[in-house]
């Protein structure tokens, strides 16, 4: 019995069929943003001059010429240059807690604390009991608020920064297993075998690294 050229095309066909839902059974696709290995909303992101997006607008611009410019990145993340806050006066230092010098931390006193008296004895003294401390804060905190408030925004980007660093790294690790894409029209479809909460337009993009920003 002989085989014909139309049932081997079948037959070839047949292989390829079982090997995509074989492919599809293993690595089923991802319904849910959240289970994707990473992801960043561009919504969140922080507003600070270090980042830089280009948007719809923006890459519909032409030159002079009226000829469409291609923009050369869709997002850009330098890194920020970050502040030091300002010095606390000398006595109140002892009496905060860690993260007075993180603008994201909320800035807390230790209400009291053990000293030792000159015999050696442990007493235990209040922060308020001494109205130069009390006074020392009331001075120095509202300079402490004032740069956290302005350098919250660049401790973000830099936070940002940073993940895309280790991002880039993961990718040049796992290249044949991972991929970078930007994600457009949120598909948010209840179904009876699963919810699809997930971008329904997506397009492959390049992380790259200049070492002369860092950017």
């Amino acid at each position: 019995m002989t085989t014909t050229a139309d049932q081997a095309r079948e037959r070839i066909a047949q292989v390829f069929r079982y090997l995509r839902d074989l492919n599809i059974h293993r690595n089923p696709a991802k319904r849910l943003i959240q289970d994707q290995p990473w992801r960043l909303s561009l919504d969140d992101l922080p507003d600070h001059s270090s980042i830089q997006r280009v948007t719809v607008d923006t890459a519909r611009d032409g030159d002079e010429d009226g000829q469409a410019t291609q923009p050369t990145y869709l997002l850009k993340v330098d890194r920020p240059r970050l502040s030091k806050p300002p010095t606390p006066p000398e006595g109140l230092l002892d009496w905060l807690e860690r993260g007075w010098d993180d603008p994201l931390a909320e800035l807390r006193v230790r209400p009291s604390r053990n000293e030792m008296t000159a015999q050696g004895d442990a007493v235990i003294a209040a922060f308020e009991d001494s109205t130069q401390r009390v006074a020392l804060l009331d001075g120095w905190k509202p300079r402490r608020t004032q740069w956290a408030e302005n350098e919250r925004p660049a401790r973000q980007a830099m936070g940002v920064f940073e993940e895309l660093y280790e991002l880039r790294g993961r990718i040049d690790r796992e290249g044949e297993a991972v991929e970078l894409m930007i994600g457009d029209g949120l598909l948010d479809w209840p179904r009876a075998d699963g919810k699809i909460h997930h971008p329904i337009l997506l397009q492959r993009v390049e992380l790259q690294f200049e070492p002369d920003g860092p950017s």
